[in-house]
């Protein structure tokens, strides 16, 4: 397993070095192009692909210290300026390699197959996100709300296929749609399926 990991690590940072990936997944082709800037394109997606918890600015701090130790740090609000750059077809992707990676080599199974459970909830998202998604209404009040769904690996413990909609989407659709499209990816591997639901869908 450990084995795995630091090829994913491995993988991940060639990716976030590769001038082409940078290509394929910034939002215009001016944006990370000049070498004097302190948030590049590795050290952007690498601050969010380190899942910060604590405060933005301390996580920048750290991050910068650790990773770009002659680099001055930026402010958090430069990062969430230059996060808005990058698509998010820039995880998808990294997402997708490290997944081939690991199923490529063996897993666990139940009858033979890979065991997904299906499920969906209904959450709050911020307000600002309110015409995205919709609202709940209350007495006093209105919340905004999202639908998400994932599917997800119960025996190797790995999130497959997930996606957030608006409120008002029928929980059922959402999870025929990510059925179809994890179906389409396991017949390239070979791999079949096995799907447990909640009473719900």
């Amino acid at each position: 397993m450990s084995q795995m990991l630091n090829s994913i690590v491995a993988e991940t940072k060639y990716c976030l070095h590769d001038f082409s990936f940078l290509c394929a997944h910034r939002k215009s082709p001016s944006f990370f192009a000049r070498k004097t800037c302190r948030l590049t394109f590795p050290v952007v997606m690498g601050i969010v692909l380190s899942l910060p918890k604590a405060a933005m600015q301390v996580e920048i701090n750290q991050f910068t210290k650790k990773f770009v130790p002659h680099s001055k740090s930026a402010t958090a609000a430069a990062l969430f300026k230059a996060r808005k750059k990058i698509k998010l077809t820039a995880f998808h992707e990294l997402i997708e390699h490290s997944l081939s990676q690991i199923y490529a080599a063996d897993f666990k199974k139940v009858l033979g197959c890979r065991l997904v459970a299906v499920d969906g909830s209904i959450f709050e998202v911020p307000q600002a996100a309110r015409k995205d998604f919709g609202t709940l209404s209350t007495r006093s009040v209105e919340i905004a709300k999202a639908q998400v769904c994932a599917l997800y690996d119960v025996e190797n413990h790995i999130i497959l296929e997930a996606s957030i909609a608006p409120y008002v989407t029928n929980e059922r659709d959402e999870a025929s749609q990510l059925i179809q499209q994890l179906e389409r990816k396991s017949e390239e591997t070979g791999i079949e399926n096995l799907y447990i639901f909640d009473r719900g869908l």
